[in-house]
This record gives structure tokens, C-alpha cells and sequence, in this order.
């Protein structure tokens, strides 16, 4: 079955069913629809998480063009356009989240001193 697909296929499936292993339980056979969706989903994340580590991307100097870091992410960690495509956004959308957050927390710091004088 996976000796006709190539070794990056092979390794995204390997992740895939790791994730499986390490973090489910049960039989998806059995379980509710909605379950065994969730778990789908968190594996397909695992995957971006173990094929491109954010230890391993911060070391290195991505290009400033989107289109750009995504072939040389994709090109670095020999995975498939898509997914470095997946990653860079996850990465994108977690610094916007915590720049929004530091923005509100830094204005509601200020509302607050505000009060106190």
C-alpha cells in the first residue's frame, strides 16, 4: 500500500498515524461522527507541527514575499507546497492573535492606571 507513494507522502502519513498514536484512543469505527472528525483534524494539524517545528523555523531567515517563504519552507522541510502554505498562515494568524492581545491587555492597562490619578 505505501511503497507506491513517494517518501514525502509517506512521511505525512507517518505523522498523521503518529499523532493517532500518541494522543487517541478508542476505535474510530465505533465513535460518534463528530469525534472521529475532531480527531481527523487534530492530526492533520499534528502534521504541521512535526514536519515544520517553529524551534526549527525561527531559526531560520524566510524570505519576505509569501509566495516566496512558502517554496523555500516547502523546499527546507521536503513537503508539499500546501502545507508549508498551511504553516506560514498558522504562524501568520498566531503573531496577529498575540500582538491583538498584547494591544488589548496593554489598553486595558492604561484604562485602569487611568482610574487610579
Amino acid at each position: 500500500m505505501y511503497k507506491n507513494q513517494s517518501r514525502v507522502r509517506q512521511w505525512i502519513d507517518f505523522l498523521h498515524e503518529l499523532c493517532h498514536i500518541l494522543r487517541h484512543s478508542g476505535d474510530q469505527r465505533i465513535m460518534p461522527e463528530q469525534y472521529t472528525k475532531a480527531q481527523e483534524s487534530e492530526a492533520d494539524n499534528f502534521v504541521l507541527y512535526a514536519a515544520m517545528p517553529i524551534s526549527m523555523i525561527s531559526q531560520l531567515r524566510l524570505p519576505v514575499r509569501k509566495n516566496d517563504a512558502i517554496h523555500f519552507l516547502a523546499s527546507i522541510f521536503n513537503v508539499p507546497l500546501y502545507l508549508a502554505k498551511r504553516r506560514l498562515e498558522q504562524i501568520q494568524h498566531r503573531l496577529c492573535q498575540g500582538m491583538l492581545l498584547t494591544e488589548t491587555v496593554a489598553q486595558v492597562e492604561d484604562s485602569c492606571s487611568g482610574r487610579r490619578q
